[in-house]
């Protein structure tokens, strides 16, 4: 989970330091970094019992985190101003990326208990 994240959150910052002729590699390479971060949040908690452990973060979730993460890699709309795009599923604004920052690494806090490093 934690090289997950901190990998979009370099994609996102070479995306938002790109020159126009980069750009859309950038956006590329960032949209790729959120696939590990999708399969790391879609994992379960190991309760001994195949399929029945919980989710590290419930679907719904997930699934707002990661279409907000998009919304940021497809930019602001036409008049620029940061934060002022619906998400995708148009029920609200896409929060700055700073926003979007903090859910991760609070996440990244809450799993560290947890995690067997030596594993």
């Amino acid at each position: 989970m934690f090289e997950a994240i901190e990998s979009v959150e370099r994609a996102f910052s070479r995306l938002r330091h790109s020159d126009s002729e980069k750009e859309a590699e950038m956006r590329e390479q960032f949209i790729a970094e959120l696939a590990p971060l999708d399969r790391a949040l879609r994992t379960r908690l190991n309760s001994g019992y195949p399929g029945l452990g919980s989710f590290i973060v419930q679907p719904r979730e997930r699934g707002d985190l990661v279409n907000d993460l998009l919304a940021l890699a497809e930019g602001p709309d036409s008049d620029g101003a940061a934060g002022s795009q619906k998400d995708r599923t148009g029920n609200g604004r896409v929060p700055e990326w700073d926003d979007v920052k903090s859910e991760l690494r609070k996440l990244a806090e809450a799993c560290e208990p947890w995690v067997d490093v030596s594993a």
